[in-house]
């Protein structure tokens, strides 16, 4: 799994390599949505600061988006 910023510099959104997906960090309250490359929404939850949520993805590339970040993310 590779997590590249495309916008702002992770203060307020992490994600980490986990088994068939990835974590994702919420550095602080906001909604969280990921997509896959057709433009699907596969996931999407209000997080708040310090919440940690597992997505099960499979292989691909997403795109994780907060409200202030989002990250390119490729799961193999």
């Amino acid at each position: 799994m590779n997590g590249v910023p495309t916008v702002g510099d992770r203060t307020t959104l992490m994600v980490m390599d986990a088994y068939d997906g990835f974590e994702i960090l919420s550095l602080s309250d906001q909604r969280v949505a990921v997509y896959n490359l057709q433009g699907n929404v596969v996931f999407q939850q209000y997080m708040t600061a310090g919440e940690q949520m597992y997505v099960g993805t499979g292989a691909g590339i997403f795109v994780v988006r907060g409200e202030s970040e989002t990250i390119k993310v490729m799961v193999d």
